[in-house]
């Protein structure tokens, strides 16, 4: 419902008691609009009016697929697979490549906390991405 950067127009002015301008931001949308959003019910206000309104999206509005949340191709690690380090969370190598692939782009840093996961740094160098240890 915001972005970054003070604006002088509607955009950037004071709306339900919330001085966008004094953070630092604009709102994304006219204040007729948002007035508009609330009435149709659209703005979710977090209790007690700590935080920001967030603007409701649903499923069916939004473009593309939605991303499944149960993988079944990818076999969980064996008690002898070769990959093993010895840690009871240690995850196929597999499952970390898609994670890090569908994420991340190419060249970008990525962390991870040795040595329980230290099969991580193998995944992000096998898709060409710098391991950082923090």
């Amino acid at each position: 419902m915001t972005a970054a950067g003070t604006r002088h127009g509607s955009s950037g002015q004071p709306w339900r008691g919330i001085d966008i301008s004094a953070t630092g931001q604009h709102w994304k949308f006219k204040i007729e609009t948002l007035d508009q959003l609330d009435a149709d019910g659209r703005i979710y206000w977090p209790p007690g009016g700590k935080g920001f309104p967030q603007i409701k999206r649903y499923r069916d509005e939004l473009k593309g697929l939605a991303v499944g949340d149960i993988w079944t191709d990818i076999d969980k690690l064996n008690p002898k697979a070769a990959e093993r380090l010895g840690y009871p969370t240690q995850k196929p190598e597999a499952l970390l490549e898609r994670i890090i692939g569908d994420r991340h782009q190419p060249h970008r840093r990525e962390h991870h906390r040795p040595p329980h996961e230290a099969h991580t740094g193998r995944a992000v160098a096998e898709a060409n991405r710098a391991s950082v240890n923090r």
